[in-house]
């Protein structure tokens, strides 16, 4: 099952409470969003509790280093059944492609995690 959603307030829905108690969702994408760090950081969170979604992608959603991390942590740490996400187009700097580097060093289990865009991040002033 996959779904794709557009136009919703992460942090003011319910979906992070969803994706703790899912077990059917595979693929989602969440593009063109504007969660931002505060909704990344919702999403890490629930994300350390989901053991079905394989699929993400979180294009063009001004999410900074601070939700990069919060979601590296989280992959890192806590989730093991995310194989691929993308962040393309999301200011993630210099410190955020640190720790998705981290992560992907330290996580055996991901097969194809991440598609950044360079110029994203270039934008950020590097």
């Amino acid at each position: 099952m996959s779904g794709i959603l557009q136009a919703i307030p992460l942090r003011q829905s319910h979906l992070s409470y969803a994706l703790k108690n899912d077990s059917c969702l595979t693929e989602l994408s969440l593009a063109h969003n504007n969660i931002g760090n505060d909704g990344a950081e919702s999403l890490a969170h629930a994300l350390r509790f989901n053991g079905t979604l394989k699929m993400l992608n979180l294009e063009k959603n001004n999410i900074g280093p601070r939700g990069v991390m919060a979601l590296s942590k989280c992959l890192e740490r806590s989730n093991t059944t995310l194989q691929w996400m993308v962040l393309s187009e999301n200011p993630i700097g210099d410190e955020g492609a640190t720790s998705l580097l981290r992560c992907v060093g330290n996580n055996l289990t991901i097969d194809t995690l991440l598609k950044c865009s360079y110029d994203a991040m270039m934008k950020n002033g590097r």
